[in-house]
């Protein structure tokens, strides 16, 4: 990779990342270093350098609700072959839901930037690096009277100073993410704010496959590995009645309706409410009519009624319309869900790829609190005999094994229920050393419990 800085003379040197930590906050750096190496010792720049490459692989997981594994690899192979991208498609053992695409070359490319540049902000620079084309809402600036159809160089801006709509060349840190060739002009991106595809990137820093999953008829998404082996380990079977506590973006909702064959209840909810108006849409296209999303604070969804959950089930006198109107809107009664997930808002210190990570202790020590009680909640939510399943993104013994550890001695109704091959009930995924190249995935933490 390669980024560009001003020096006091306002000229622009190319220089590499090498040297420059991803963690601003020392602290926090040396808590990456420490938790990392208590699986396998590792320095700091393997550290950085893992951090910022995207995974090699890209999972592709089927909708197998809406089509067969057979229909959805014949669709990606004519979307890759119209593209003229060449990758190797594989199977997972176990997961016949999902694909992996993995390039035959080499994965990190060296490119020469154009000279028209067109500057993006972080999460689409971040986008670009794992794939995606540039959608024109990210685009902060651009080479005035470059027309469309012109090759460009992709920049995203490292420090969010670039100001939208300027005219000049950005002097600020920037880095090179790819070229392409420009689809829109200045005035519909800073006047008309068209949406759709900015630029078309067909040279890039790392070979991920340009996969739009939202042209694919809601058939299949782009998921971290990690986050589709956390919905095998919830294991929801038609039928049943799950709760997935912080839903957005909705992947693992979909997930979880796609393995209930449109059966059941699920209930997504999120704080945000227009997060949850996207995990509503994605339902609509991905064919799913069980899925019921609500924009509520997850720790307050327990309702406390006189009596309980127990007397509402046993009190014969209820209608059948007020049982189901008792149970369908949040709060909830206790101990009303078969299966609970909660994939906690977290310190998302394991994110692949990113540039920069401006965590502080003082934020990093607050997830702790949030995650225990959005677990207590999970608890009282999920029935006698049910699974709840947590995870994380993030490389944090406290939110990670130490919260696990820490509902093991806080709840007795909980016992661990073991996953892979450590006789553990919890797994992490992600680390810098890790050779095998099915776990080159984000950073990743998940347990489960049954309870008792």
């Amino acid at each position: 990779m390669m980024y560009v800085t001003s020096d006091e003379n306002g000229d622009c040197n190319l220089s590499g990342f090498e040297g420059t930590d991803t963690f601003l906050c020392p602290d926090v750096r040396d808590s990456v270093i420490e938790y990392l190496s208590k699986q396998e010792e590792v320095s700091l720049p393997q550290i950085n350098s893992w951090l910022r490459t995207p995974p090699k692989l890209t999972v592709v997981r089927i909708n197998t609700y809406k089509c067969s594994k057979l229909e959805a690899q014949k669709r990606i192979e004519e979307h890759l072959e119209k593209a003229n991208q060449t990758y190797i498609m594989k199977s997972l053992p176990k997961l016949d839901e999902v694909l992996i695409l993995e390039k035959s070359r080499e994965f990190h490319c060296q490119i020469v930037p154009e000279e028209n540049e067109v500057v993006v902000d972080e999460a689409c620079g971040l986008a670009v690096l794992r794939g995606a084309d540039v959608f024109a809402p990210g685009i902060l600036s651009m080479s005035p009277g470059v027309p469309i159809m012109s090759r460009v160089s992709v920049w995203s801006d490292l420090d969010k100073k670039c100001l939208r709509g300027s005219t000049g060349k950005y002097k600020g840190r920037k880095i090179l993410v790819g070229n392409g060739v420009l689809r829109v002009t200045r005035d519909q991106v800073f006047r008309e704010n068209v949406r759709g595809v900015g630029v078309f990137i067909d040279q890039r820093i790392f070979s991920c496959p340009s996969l739009d999953d939202t042209k694919f008829d809601g058939e299949l998404m782009l998921q971290n590995l990690p986050s589709v082996l956390a919905v095998d380990y919830l294991d929801p079977q038609p039928r049943e009645r799950i709760l997935d506590m912080c839903a957005a973006p909705g992947g693992k909702t979909m997930h979880i309706a796609s393995r209930l064959k449109n059966t059941g209840e699920i209930f997504a909810l999120d704080k945000s409410t227009s997060k949850i108006g996207k995990i509503m849409v994605n339902a609509k296209n991905q064919g799913f009519t069980n899925i019921k999303a609500f924009a509520v604070d997850s720790v307050k969804t327990i309702k406390e009624e006189e009596g309980g959950s127990a007397a509402m089930l046993s009190d014969s006198s209820q209608s059948k319309n007020e049982f189901e109107e008792f149970y369908a809107l949040p709060p909830f009664p206790r101990e009303s869900f078969d299966r609970v997930l909660l994939d906690a808002p977290c310190s998302a210190l394991g994110q692949r790829p990113q540039f920069f990570n401006k965590m502080k202790m003082k934020e990093l020590r607050s997830f702790p609190r949030l995650q225990r009680n959005l677990f207590r909640t999970a608890v009282s939510h999920v029935k006698k005999g049910g699974v709840l399943v947590y995870s994380t993104c993030t490389l944090a013994w406290d939110e990670n094994e130490g919260l696990a550890e820490w509902a093991l001695q806080t709840f007795p109704c909980l016992r661990p229920c073991i996953i892979g091959d450590e006789g553990k009930n919890y797994r992490t995924f992600g680390h810098p050393l890790n050779e095998d190249l099915a776990e080159d995935c984000i950073a990743f933490f998940v347990s489960k419990f049954v309870k008792t």
